[in-house]
């Protein structure tokens, strides 16, 4: 029991350090400037180094909690480096093919690189911490592959991004030009 209760306290910690740590790389304008850079390329590092990156601050914080509660370090150790996969399969996931990140009600990450909504929904793996701190933001309609107003790149990387897209070209079931 007291494994399962350290696994789930390090990954409610690591979510919330994951959206911390998000939204100060937004608002902290020597961070804003070096992660404005990320966004720029709109793209990931690769689930291994998107690992790393999630991974290397886990691990002091795992030797921390290993020296103060012996019992639950390790599975306070396997909770927190169970949500840096998931984590680093969630960021690479919404730059390569957004529709794999199924349980968000829309690709949070995309929009920030896509559609340039810089200034809300700061959660890359859950949207559970937008919703408490007020920062989720208003959700529109989504962009489809008709609309007059995109520029031919954004075009190219929502049709790349639809996890339908071959269902619809062959005249899937639903038929419709929706992205997602």
């Amino acid at each position: 029991m007291t494994t399962v209760l350290a696994a789930s306290l390090a990954a409610v910690l690591a979510s919330l350090v994951e959206y911390w740590g998000h939204r100060i790389m937004h608002t902290t304008p020597f961070l804003r400037r070096h992660h404005a850079r990320h966004h720029q390329l709109a793209s990931g590092q690769g689930w291994l180094r998107e690992l790393r990156d999630y991974a290397l601050p886990a691990i002091p914080v795992c030797a921390l909690v290993g020296w103060i509660w012996p019992a639950g370090a390790v599975g306070f150790a396997v909770g927190a480096l169970g949500w840096a996969g998931l984590a680093a399969f969630a960021h690479q996931a919404q730059h390569e093919n957004p529709g794999l990140v199924w349980w968000m009600e829309e690709p949070v990450h995309a929009r920030h690189h896509h559609f340039r909504e810089w200034h809300h929904d700061f959660g890359i793996t859950l949207d559970v911490w937008d919703r408490v701190f007020g920062t989720r933001g208003v959700k529109g309609p989504l962009p489809t592959l008709g609309d007059p107003t995109l520029p031919a790149h954004r075009i190219a990387w929502l049709r790349r991004s639809d996890p339908l897209r071959r269902h619809r070209e062959r005249g899937g079931p639903d038929g419709g030009d929706r992205v997602w």
